[in-house]
């Protein structure tokens, strides 16, 4: 919809072209993220090729849309990642991201520097250009530079893997498009001055070796998607098992995916009949209850019961029974762990600002969780799943009150 909109700009129609391409700008923004980066690269492309107001009248409908969801609904979800002194690895990250993209679509080895470079200068240098093509290199630079940034940005205080990922490298590549146009405009130049069948095995290599880099990044993508995609079907299948066992969802959202995701949807009997028949194994259900069907919160989950709590991370055993009781840590990140039964929790309030649960059934161990929790105030923590062992690790030492009733 995006490229569409950018072709019906580029049509000399009073009128209909710029309508056209509105709409179509319009409904790309509308359809995906992607949207708004096709908006900055029309805008600047309509600015620089026709003037301020025809790209505002060709921008301001997307523009408008984009504006009313993020007030609307958009600031519900926490996409900005980045804080502080992260916002200063921007620049290295856009350049790794760029120069990465480049580099594996060649498929020589430190390559992207040197082909950025050659795609950046190429519409500064070269003369006689056909009429708007050094206009859309320049939108099309403009439009990868906000991909980048927004990719970064959106990629987490811990680095900045997504800018190298071949979901947003694609992009990248397709945007530097009109420069590399550019530069085979230039290199048509200098062709004519080279014997005809030299071209011909040059073009032949080239185009065979982009061929057979293509394939195998394909290849290799194919089969991240598979190991991927494995992780949330085990999730899958480990939910339906743990909800026909009877235990209660009670934490609804995966971690690491949309807040506005909800498993519990997936439960329903309507939807496990059109799942695949497959009978979950051991690991399968207590990851999945380990994601879904243990809570965190500072409120109750109406689970408390006497099970038998056990730590070695205290100056004094724990207690049996109910009640609660203080203790003192001997170490930097203490640990409790609690039988389930048919459910069981406990309420801890401590100097712990980071809380990472798992479960064990037998020498079956679950993949942990990680919570960010408040210090100093009850924080309760839960599981449906049935007989096993819940085991939480806290992040603080200090002084831990602990409740089971």
């Amino acid at each position: 919809l995006g490229l569409a909109a950018l072709l019906q700009f580029s049509v000399d129609r009073p009128g209909i072209g710029p309508v056209a391409g509105a709409v179509l700008l319009l409904l790309a923004v509308m359809s995906s993220g992607v949207g708004l980066i096709v908006l900055v690269t029309a805008a600047v492309w309509l600015l620089l090729r026709r003037g301020l107001p025809a790209a505002l009248v060709g921008t301001l409908p997307a523009a408008l849309a984009f504006a009313v969801w993020y007030l609307v609904y958009g600031r519900d979800y926490e996409r900005a990642m980045l804080g502080g002194w992260g916002y200063l690895g921007i620049p290295r990250a856009v350049w790794q991201g760029a120069t990465t993209a480049l580099e594996n679509a060649s498929g020589v080895p430190d390559s992207g520097a040197v082909l950025l470079a050659v795609l950046v200068a190429a519409p500064l240098l070269l003369r006689d250009l056909p009429p708007g093509a050094r206009d859309l290199a320049w939108a099309g630079q403009v439009g990868a530079l906000t991909q980048l940034v927004l990719s970064t940005i959106g990629g987490g205080p811990e680095g900045y893997p997504p800018v190298t990922e071949s979901r947003y490298a694609y992009i990248v590549l397709v945007l530097l498009t009109p420069s590399l146009t550019v530069v085979a405009l230039g290199f048509r130049r200098v062709a004519p001055r080279l014997p005809r069948r030299a071209l011909l095995v040059l073009g032949c290599v080239l185009a065979a070796s982009y061929l057979v880099n293509a394939m195998f990044l394909q290849r290799q993508q194919a089969t991240v998607f598979v190991d991927v995609s494995s992780v949330h079907r085990d999730r899958v299948v480990g939910t339906v098992a743990a909800t026909k066992a009877g235990e209660r969802v009670l934490t609804p959202h995966p971690s690491g995916l949309s807040a506005r995701m909800d498993v519990r949807l997936m439960t329903s009997p309507r939807i496990t009949e059109t799942l695949p028949k497959e009978a979950a194994d051991k690991q399968q259900r207590i990851d999945a209850e380990s994601e879904f069907f243990v809570g965190v919160s500072p409120d109750t989950f109406g689970l408390f019961a006497p099970r038998i709590a056990l730590s070695d991370s205290f100056s004094q055993p724990l207690f049996p029974g109910e009640g609660c009781a203080t203790f003192t840590t001997v170490t930097d990140r203490p640990k409790i762990a609690v039988d389930t039964g048919d459910g069981v929790e406990i309420a801890v309030q401590g100097p712990s600002k980071q809380l990472t649960t798992r479960l064990e059934r037998g020498t079956v161990i679950s993949a942990s969780r990680v919570w960010k929790v408040p210090s100093g105030i009850p924080i309760h923590i839960a599981t449906t799943a049935l007989d096993a062992r819940l085991v939480a690790n806290f992040d603080g030492a200090g002084s831990y009150t602990i409740c089971k009733h």
